[in-house]
Formats: structure tokens, sequence, C-alpha cells
């Protein structure tokens, strides 16, 4: 600094310009902001982006101090001129920009570090003190200027103290704006301060009577204005550039915070599939980690990084593989494949593998794989192909069932014949005994139908004890004479519920299966108890439940044989010596009626099975009482077989009871019969050729409505179970059983009052009307009556209570109406003029049936019209129509 030192000095009181004062103040904090405000988009760069951010921050740190101290010497009133040495002025404005580069950049490159933010704000607050004094240096005036010490000292430790506070302030937490305004407060509180306590440390000495250097050429206030409209308007462009790109910074921040959240998902789900996905090179190697590789293979993830593909397949199919791979390269779809795989514990896995073409620039991807575990695929398709073999077994033995019952019938009806012809006793009981073994056999026909699901399940409430007892004789019979029975049947048994038939098949399974136990003969405990279940059974719900148990003495099972001897044609036995089937049909008859079996067995020590069946607290049913053999006498039955044996024999005893036996071997033959008006009760197998017996008793009962119907079938079905008005009787039968339906036909014809037909069907083509009929029954709308003229319809109307008529129209009446019906020629009936008094008469709704198309009066009473060609939908629609107006 030049001095000039005259005599007498006198010392200034120094004034401050308050405006310009706070301008200086403002000056410092907006500079502190900004350079601030850039360290922070610095800290989110690298490279030379820092670089050109913190020389940013350092211009506007360094400046903003600058600024501030010429701002605030142009606040002090100076009674005398004052100028500035530029090159000191330039190195005034240099040195801050240095040093507070230095301490920003410390800040910045170290963001955690405490000593970084405790260096830098020293060098900072260095840089205020240089900037200051050399500033001070620069000045020109005709002065002198002295320091006191202490005021120094302050203004000093204001400079460092203040500017590291605030840099902790703005960047020890989170980066944060607000945070940085805070500090940059702070760091304007440290420059101004630390200028204003220097300033009042200064001692200005003027020298007496220095002639007038003049004033300033333009005003002191609009200089300072003039700095600070240039300083804030350069910094505030800095300021919308930091916060564009910081903008710009913050969005591609949060896209790479999405893109590295979806890739972290993908990869979770990678992690998570049980598939192997990857991608593979142009040679078929894997190219990164195989994520999934260890669910599927085995495989760390980063292990199979840079092999073949091709290596993980089993050797024989490893050139297919190849060349699958290669195919996909040149194929704009995706390929598949199915291959064993390696496993990395050496197992071979059967996989399905998926590859398509990769479509990634600027990485080595070719294809991508996907190879899926098929070992439950394959086990689920072992399972369908059971099934469906199961499924044709079912229907094999439907069918096979049904031939049966009717051998079965046959001989039965026979030997009940040869019975009451037989007078030896000896015979006879031989002869009782092949009975009960044909009646055995039927309850195995059952359980088979059952099997198939073409049998009707019958539970009822069981005595064990009794139903066990009635078996023992056949028991006795089915076993080797080395081989004893014990029955050990509790007192007070409770009665269980089960299907009659199926019980008897299961426990004769059972027993066969012990005979097989004991080739060598031993002894066969059969026996029966009461149970009580508490919580504590993982089987079955808490209850009471009766038990049938069988023990024999036998070679017993390990226990893997006894844990798998329920599941279906699982067998120990030889080729052509079982099915494998006893057990699991067992199995599953306790697990139809809400009960479990039980293998307790050990190896060489016998095997006993234990049925748990829930107790019923119902009273078993009593035996049905034999319908009187006087029964027949005055009714007229007609019986229609397909089989010839049973046929006859069922003729034979019923013509023996007394009844009029008209037989027919098939339908056809059977509506054949001239005055069906006469016969009193159908008796007609289901399965016949080209008509059933559903069918047929549909049409007859059509011509006849009183008359009774009894269906028998031997595989059951759908279609005896459709035609629950009808009574059943199931193939085999005995002739009491026959007897004893066709008593209940009588009985029912007895006490029952006139049945009531929705329907009445008016046509002189009695086979016309009977098909209709027929139709009607199949569609679910009961019986009707049939009527060939008018006469007939009244008698019918009054007997029968019919809702609606469907007439068969004849002639052709042209009237002024437009609306269109079918109608065929007939003779000289009449159906217009019928179905007119029909519904005057009896309030009857008409449906009309013909062929030809003609018209109606408008007036005419018609709820409907049918072609001869009508569906059945049609049909159901028309006659639900007539129903609902009804």
């Amino acid at each position: 600094m030049l001095m000039h030192h005259l005599p007498g000095p006198s010392t200034l009181t120094i004034e401050y310009h308050y405006g310009i004062v706070a301008i200086s103040i403002a000056i410092a904090i907006i500079g502190s902001f900004v350079a601030y405000d850039i360290c922070l988009r610095a800290r989110s760069s690298a490279g030379a982006m820092r670089s050109v951010w913190l020389a940013g921050a350092a211009v506007a740190a360094g400046g903003s101090i600058w600024s501030m101290h010429f701002i605030g010497m142009l606040a002090v009133r100076m009674p005398m001129d004052v100028t500035y040495d530029f090159w000191w002025t330039f190195l005034s404005l240099v040195l801050p920009i240095i040093l507070t580069g230095a301490g920003l950049r410390l800040v910045v490159v170290y963001p955690k570090s405490v000593a970084a933010l405790l260096v830098g704000g020293f060098i900072m607050g260095t840089g205020i003190i240089v900037m200051h004094y050399v500033g001070m240096a620069a000045m020109r005036m005709d002065a002198t200027v002295g320091h006191d010490p202490f005021l120094v000292g302050l203004s000093v430790a204001l400079a460092v103290v203040l500017s590291t506070a605030a840099l902790f302030i703005a960047f020890k937490p989170a980066r944060s704006l607000p945070l940085a305004a805070a500090g940059a407060v702070v760091m304007g509180m440290a420059v101004s301060s630390m200028h204003y306590t220097a300033m009042a440390a200064s001692r200005i000495s003027m020298v007496p009577d220095l002639d007038d250097i003049g004033q300033a050429p333009i005003p002191v206030s609009l200089l300072a204005f003039s700095i600070f409209i240039t300083l804030s308007t350069a910094m505030l462009l800095v300021l919308m550039a930091s916060r564009v790109d910081r903008r710009n910074a913050e969005a591609l921040a949060r896209q790479a915070r999405v893109t590295n959240d979806t890739t972290e998902r993908y990869q979770t789900l990678l992690r998570h599939s049980f598939d192997l996905i990857a991608p593979l090179d142009a040679e078929g190697r894997f190219v990164d980690e195989a994520i999934s590789s260890d669910r599927l293979l085995g495989y760390e993830p980063g292990e199979l990084k840079g092999k073949r593909f091709t290596d993980l397949v089993s050797a024989g199919e490893r050139t297919d593989a190849q060349a699958w791979l290669a195919a996909v390269l040149l194929s704009n779809r995706p390929l598949n494949r199915e291959y064993s795989f390696l496993s990395r514990a050496g197992g071979e896995v059967p996989c399905e593998c998926n590859a398509v073409r990769a479509e990634a620039p600027g990485t080595a991807w070719s294809l991508i794989v996907n190879v899926r575990d098929l070992t439950e695929k394959r086990r689920m398709e072992a399972m369908l192909g059971q099934s469906q073999r199961l499924e044709a077994l079912g229907r094999m033995s439907s069918g096979m069932a049904h031939d049966f019952s009717n051998l079965i019938t046959a001989v039965s009806l026979n030997l009940e014949s040869i019975e009451r012809r037989l007078p030896s006793s000896d015979l006879l009981e031989h002869l009782r005994a092949s009975q009960a073994a044909l009646a055995h056999g039927n309850s195995l026909i059952r359980q088979l139908l059952a099997f198939a699901r073409q049998q009707k399940v019958e539970p009822e409430p069981i005595d064990l004890n009794a139903a066990v007892e009635s078996m023992d004789r056949f028991i006795q019979m089915s076993l080797s004479a080395d081989i004893a029975v014990e029955l050990e049947l509790a007192q007070g048994l409770w009665p269980c519920t089960a299907d009659r038939g199926m019980l008897e098949a299961a426990l004769l399974n059972l027993v066969v299966n012990a005979q097989d136990a004991m080739p060598d003969g031993g002894k066969l405990t059969i026996g029966t108890a009461n149970e009580r279940i508490g919580s504590r059974d993982a089987d079955l719900p808490p209850g009471d439940y009766v038990v049938l148990s069988l023990s024999d003495t036998g070679k017993g099972m390990s226990s893997e044989v006894a844990n798998r001897a329920a599941e279906p044609f699982f067998t120990t036995k030889g080729a052509g010596q079982g099915t494998g089937l006893g057990l699991s049909m067992v199995f599953g008859f306790a697990r139809q009626f809400a009960g479990d079996m039980r293998i307790l067995s050990t190896e060489g020590q016998g095997t006993t099975i234990r049925i748990r069946l829930p107790r019923s607290h119902a009273l078993p049913l009593q035996k049905p009482i034999e319908a009187a053999s006087e029964a027949g006498g005055r009714h007229t039955i007609l019986l229609v077989d397909d089989d010839n044996a049973i046929r006859h024999g069922a003729v034979m005893f019923l013509r023996e009871k007394g009844f009029i036996v008209i037989d027919a071997a098939n339908a056809e033959e059977a509506l054949q019969v001239a005055d069906i008006g006469t016969i009193d009760f159908l008796v007609t197998d289901i399965h016949m050729g080209r008509m059933n017996g559903l069918e047929l008793a549909h049409r007859l009962s059509g011509r006849n409505p009183a008359l009774g119907v009894v269906l028998t079938s031997g595989s059951g079905g759908t279609r005896l179970e459709s035609s629950a008005r009808w009574r059943h009787l199931r193939k085999p039968y005995t002739v009491r059983e026959l007897l004893r339906e066709v008593a209940a036909l009588i009985e029912e014809r007895r006490t029952s009052a006139p049945s009531v037909r929705n329907f009445l069907i008016v046509d002189p083509d009695s086979a016309g009307a009977e098909n209709v009929a027929g139709l009607i029954g199949n569609a679910g709308f009961g019986d009707s009556v049939l009527a060939a003229s008018l006469e007939e319809a009244r008698k019918c109307a009054a007997g029968y209570q019919p809702t609606v008529a469907l007439v068969s129209i004849s002639g052709s009446r042209q009237t002024n109406s437009q609306q269109p019906i079918h109608q065929p020629g007939s003779g000289g009936f009449d159906g217009m003029d019928v179905a007119r008094r029909l519904h005057e008469e009896f309030g009857m709704r008409i449906v009309l049936v013909t062929d030809t198309i003609s018209a109606v009066p408008a007036d005419f009473p018609v709820n409907g019209f049918l072609g001869r060609s009508f569906t059945l939908e049609q049909l159901s629609t028309v006659l639900k129509t007539a129903l609902d107006a009804a």
C-alpha cells in the first residue's frame, strides 16, 4: 500500500451508509448459497464435470467475498478520494477464489469426513481474511492505516469459526437445499462480520492541510447498486443453470433408481423361479450369472458362467442340443426341445427347453434359454394315464357287470324253480348254498358297479354282527379246510352306516386276502367292537365308530408293503395271482362312508385289518315282508327282456303265481301287443336293442296311463336313476324280489287315486301320438294320456284332468288372419274343432301339431305350434309356455 506521510495527522471517525452495508451482506449470503448449491450438484457428478462444478462454486464463493468487501468499502463515508491499485485488486479476487475452491473440494470429495469439514472451514476462513487485507492493501488515499490487535484477532476468529460452522450445517447431514440455505446465511455472516470487525480495528489518519481532491464521478450508492445487480444477475444465471442441471440429474437418478428397482425385482423373480432362465452367447456359453440354476440343477448362480449349455445335457443328447441351438440362431421364432439335464449332484432331470434369439445390442447375448423341470409333469401324465386306464376299466366293468347280472339272474331264477320242485333235503342244502354264492356274487357285481360309478350307493343302518353271522357259512365254504374261523362279536354293538352289498363285498375281499396270507393254514379271527374317538386321532373326527376287524396268523407284511397295500394295482403276488385292487376297494369303501381302514402287520407274525365306520343312531332296517303268493290271478303282465334264460325263468314263476304273462324279446315286439289297455303291469329291461326299456315305458304308458312299470337293469347308470317315477329292480334279482315289486304295484293301484296327467295328446295316428308322448317323457315332463277322437279326449279330460292338449289338426281353413300354422290332412278328424271344444269345455291350453302351412282365426285359443319335425328344445319351450299360461 502506498502511504502519504503528511505532517500533523488526524484520526478519522469511520461512518457507514447502512443501505450499502445491507447490500454487501446480501451479496455474501447469495454468493454462499449459490456456491453451496453448486457443491451439492458436484457431489452427484464425477470426473471432469465435478471439477467444472467445483470451479463454478469457487468463483461464486470467492467472488461474493470479494464483492462484499468492495461494496462494504463503498459504504464507508470517506472525506477524501480513494482509488485502488489494479494488480492488488486483481490479487484480492484471485486469492479467495483459490482458497474457497480448495476448501469446497475437500468437502465434496470427502463428504463423510469431519476432518475434511474442519480443514475446509479453516481454509475458507483464511480466504476471507486474506481477501480483506489484500483488498485493504489495494487502497490508494492520503491517509495512514493502523490496526487494533484485539479486534484483528477477533475478526480472524469469526471468519474461521463461522466458515467451519457453515460447512457443517450445509454438508454434514444428508443433502438438503434448506440446510444449504441455512449454511449460506452463516457463511454470509462469517464474511460480513469478519469485514466489519476488521474495519472497526482499522485506525485511518489523514494529513492536515491536504488539498481537496474532488468527488468521485459516480455516486457511491449507484456504484454499489451496479455491483450488486451485476453480481446478482451472474449468480442467478449460475444458480439457474445449477438448478436445471440438478433437475436433470435428479430425473436421471430417479430413472436409475427405477431401473435398479426393476432390475432387482426381475432378479428376485428369477432367483425364486423354478426354471433356469439365462442368456447364451453365439457359441452357446452362459454369459452372465444363471440366477435360478440352484433350484433346478443345484448350481450356484455364478458357477455356470462361461460353461457351455450343451455340457449340462446328457451325453447322448448333446449333438442334437448343439444343432437345436444353431437352429434357434437362424430362426425368428422360439423353438423347444426336451432333454435330460445333469444336476450338480450327478442325477438326470427331464426338462423342457425353450430358446429364442436375443435382440440385445451392446451385449454378448445371442440366445435366451428357459429350462423347465418336467418331473412333476411326467408324474401327472403317468397319473392321468392310470386314471384313464381306471376309467376304461370302469366302463368295461359296467358292461361286464350287465352280462354277469343277466347270467346270475338266469341261474338264480332257474335254481329257485328247481328248489320249488326238489323234494330231497340233502340236495336242497347244496342248492341253497349255490344260491348263497349267487347272492354274494351279486354283491361283488354291485361293488364293481360302484367302482365304475354306475351303481347307486344305498347307505343304511346295519347290524354288523348280523351281517357277519349271515355270511359265516359262506365264509367257511370259501376258505380251505386248514383255516379255522373264529367270531368275536361284541355284545351291545352299535349300528353303523354303510351300503350292505359293499360291506359284504369288502368282508369277502378281506377273507380272500387272509387265505392267501396263510397258504399252510392258520386261524382267521373276525371281530366287532364299539370305539369312541377323541380329538387325538388324526385320521377321523371325534365321535362314535363301529369296528370290523380281521386278524390272520399268516406271514404278515413289512412296513413298506403295509404302507402301500391300499394303493390301486399294488400287489406282492405273482403274475396272474392278483389285480392289486382288493384292499384299495376296501379302503375306498371305508372312506366313502366317512370311515377308515388301518393295516397292522408285522412280518412273520400275521396281519390285522381294522375298518372303522361311523355309528348310526337309526335302527337297522327289518327284512321286507315277502309278497303273498296269491298276488296274481286277475292281473296281466307284459315282460320284456332280451335274455331268453331270464325271460323264461321269470315267466314260468309269474305264471305259477297265477299271473297272465305276455313276454317279448325286445321293445319292438312289445309295441305290437294289440290291446295295450288290457295290460296291468310292464316289467322291462333297460338295456336292449334299438329301443331301450325306458323309451318303451314312456310310449306304452302314453297309450295306457294306468300302466304300472318295473324297470330292471344290471348296470344302473343315469337312465335308470332318471326314471324315478317308476319302480326299479336291479339284476341279478330273485323270484321273491320280482314278486315283491309286482305286489307293490298291485298295492299302489289299489290305494292310489286316479293319476293326473299334465298333457293330453289327441291324434288319430296312434304311432304318432306315442312318439310325441315318449318325447314329452324324455324331456322330463312326465306321462301323457292319449286319445284318437273327441269322445276319447273328453273321457281322458274328465278322468285325468290334463292341463295342456296337443292336438293334431287336419283340413285347411281360410281366414283373413295372417297367423301361420303347420297342418296335415287326416281324413274326417277335425283337429281344430276338437281343440276349440277342449278349450271351451275344460279350459285346457291348446298346442297345435301339424305339417303344412295354413292359418287359424285370430280369436282361436292357441298357445303354441309344433311342426312334426320339432326338437326336444322346441318341445320344451312350447310346453313351458303353455303350462305358464295355465
